[in-house]
């Protein structure tokens, strides 16, 4: 059986996480209910397979805590489906970093002392 293609961006979102964290559609959805959301595999699908004419803020943050993502992530793609601009990501990595739902602070920490560290600047060999 062919798989139907991704009809929408906030789809090809979800199936671009997905594939890359090796999550199913009840995993997306169990991490999502143990964050306090609704969010089914009935919910994934219809995302993929019904043309989305409104954007829900409840959806767009448990789709995010499904997903460990930021929600202006899942927003700005939950935004081209319905054709509004969405605008550029302008998100540094230390933005993106602190926003991150999936992190633990710790990690948060760990990661923004490698971003300061990796700008300082070095001195050129002489």
């Amino acid at each position: 059986m062919m798989t139907k293609p991704t009809t929408n961006a906030l789809a090809k979102l979800l199936d671009e996480t997905r594939n890359a964290t090796g999550m199913s559609d009840p995993d997306v959805a169990r991490r999502a209910q143990k964050a306090g959301h609704t969010l089914t595999k009935s919910n994934l699908s219809r995302i993929r397979l019904t043309p989305i004419k409104q954007i829900v803020p409840d959806l767009i943050y448990a789709m995010a805590a499904g997903l460990s993502l930021p929600p202006h992530t899942v927003l700005r793609a939950a935004l081209e489906t319905v054709g509004l601009p969405a605008g550029e990501a302008s998100t540094s990595p230390e933005s993106a970093t602190r926003a991150d739902l999936g992190l633990s602070d710790g990690t948060k920490r760990a990661i923004l002392a490698i971003l300061r560290d990796a700008r300082k600047e070095v001195p050129e060999p002489a």
